[in-house]
């Protein structure tokens, strides 16, 4: 195995942690902001004219899998399929697997064949460059959800009363409406 390929599988290893991480904490920061800001939130959500719409037929678009993806699905399946697989939870893994190969996760896939230790087939330096791309498509998802409302709030080290003005004009809400609505329900 490569030099390059081993600091990949380590880079994939750190990011599938940062995404649990930062998806189990983005969890307990949303729940908190919701409780913090309840009254907020339902004032907004009551004062927002409703238009009900027909639901749209549109398809939701599939990911198209690219060539990459196909090929280490592949070479996986050959070796995870349930009926050839001996791991005690062949099934789970092998829909775990078919799960990233339909969304087009190479991370998920790299990770899979790391976890597993399989080997993956000879890969380009356009091909390894392609899954050091997704992985900073991953670092760059992690760092959305640690810019959100909720995790800001959750996280700021400024005085709450401070920072809820801020949340107040983020969430472009009128003080002195919310506190005569709030006064009347």
């Amino acid at each position: 195995m490569s030099r390059k390929l081993k600091k990949i599988f380590l880079k994939i290893e750190w990011i599938i942690l940062e995404i649990e991480e930062s998806d189990e904490l983005l969890s307990k920061y949303n729940k908190e902001f919701e409780n913090d800001f309840h009254d907020e939130l339902t004032y907004i959500n009551s004062s927002k004219t409703v238009q009900k719409k027909e639901p749209a037929s549109a398809e939701v678009p599939v990911p198209q899998q690219s060539l990459l993806a196909q090929k280490i699905y592949r070479n996986l399946a050959k070796k995870m399929h349930p009926d050839v697989s001996t791991l005690k939870n062949s099934v789970e893994e092998f829909k775990n697997l078919s799960n990233y190969y339909e969304n087009d996760d190479l991370v998920g896939l790299v990770s899979i064949s790391n976890k597993h230790n399989i080997v993956l087939p000879d890969l380009c330096d356009k091909e390894l460059l392609g899954i050091e791309n997704r992985i900073l498509q991953k670092e760059n998802q992690i760092n959305q959800k640690r810019s959100t409302l909720a995790w800001t709030w959750a996280t700021s080290k400024e005085d709450k009363d401070k920072l809820k003005k801020v949340v107040y004009q983020t969430l472009n809400l009128d003080e002195n409406f919310f506190l005569e609505w709030k006064k009347n329900n």
